[in-house]
């Protein structure tokens, strides 16, 4: 899982296609942390509802369209312990943000890797997938608060419901505003 992580970072942050087009409104790379709680089905005996916390980088992928929509490639660590169960992952997706009056929707698809031990099973390793939605508010120049809705199927069905505060590197992208 390690070098998994390593490839796909250095990928991101080394490739020039990822460079904004001076023609469009480009978007700037964000990164972002987050708190929620995850909704368990199929993980332990007592499927309890457990905290998570974790991080996100995402970064542009080519230009923006005039109203601050454009698509993302995300990365995100993720980390939690319940009554039952202990939790660590990464996440890979592709995601599109679009300008909705004063909000920014995302909205993505993406790959999970997740080791996870509970009162059911030891310690797994276990590839699965996931549907992300969420919000974003512009709090100033170039933060955010975001709430996310993930839906993760494998290991077993979850929900995560996160907020988190996000951090675009070069100030405004000018969507939402």
């Amino acid at each position: 899982m390690k070098y998994v992580l390593l490839f796909a970072l250095a990928l991101m942050a080394s490739s020039s296609s990822y460079a904004q087009d001076s023609g469009g409104t480009g978007h700037s790379p964000q990164f972002g942390v987050f708190l929620g709680r995850t909704l368990p089905h199929g993980i332990s005996v007592n499927d309890d509802i457990f905290t998570q916390w974790g991080v996100r980088y995402s970064q542009p992928m080519g230009k923006s369209d005039k109203g601050g929509g454009g698509i993302f490639a995300d990365l995100s660590l993720i980390s939690g312990n319940g009554s039952s169960v202990h939790w660590a992952g990464a996440a890979l997706d592709a995601s599109m943000q679009a300008a909705v009056e004063t909000l920014i929707v995302c909205v993505g698809l993406g790959v999970d890797f997740t080791e996870y031990s509970s009162d059911k099973t030891t310690q797994k390793f276990v590839v699965g997938e996931h549907f992300i939605g969420g919000v974003m508010s512009r709090l100033g120049e170039s933060t955010l608060l975001r709430f996310d809705m993930k839906f993760n199927a494998n290991p077993g069905t979850t929900v995560f419901f996160g907020l988190g505060v996000v951090f675009e590197f070069n100030g405004s992208s000018g969507g939402g505003t």
